[in-house]
């Protein structure tokens, strides 16, 4: 089992804001996503991040092969200035097969004035023989 980690820390919107090559062949059987942002200071300010074979972001578009994870966090800020700042989301259970050398990119979308720190835990089940060929 190899896991492999990205994390990054931005003001602003960024393709590819960290990345990671896979050391060997297998299979991703899970992934973990902690994120928090601060700044907050509008209602509907946010962020969305996205796990992806892909080298940018396919926020906005159907049928994207290359996603293995993305989630949005919109704030509305409450009448005492409150807003959640962080998510904690995971799935387990998972057969993604990967190949060695494969690169996996963490991209980011973050509202004008947030800072937004995140952390991927990717979970690779190593030694499976893929004879994989991913078309992107």
């Amino acid at each position: 089992m190899s896991i492999y980690g990205l994390f990054a820390s931005k003001t602003a919107t960024e393709a590819s804001a960290a990345s990671f090559d896979v050391q060997f062949d297998g299979n991703i059987v899970a992934w973990n996503i902690c994120a928090d942002a601060s700044g907050w200071d509008a209602t509907n300010e946010g962020y969305a991040i996205e796990v992806s074979f892909g080298s940018s972001g396919t926020f906005t578009t159907n049928d994207a092969r290359s996603t293995i994870a993305m989630g949005r966090w919109l704030g509305a800020l409450s009448t005492n200035g409150a807003v959640r700042t962080d998510i904690n989301n995971s799935c387990s259970g998972l057969l993604i097969p990967v190949s060695a050398g494969e690169r996996i990119h963490l991209h980011m979308i973050v509202s004008t004035g947030l800072t937004v720190t995140a952390n991927v835990a990717i979970y690779v089940e190593d030694g499976a023989s893929t004879g994989l060929r991913r078309r992107r």
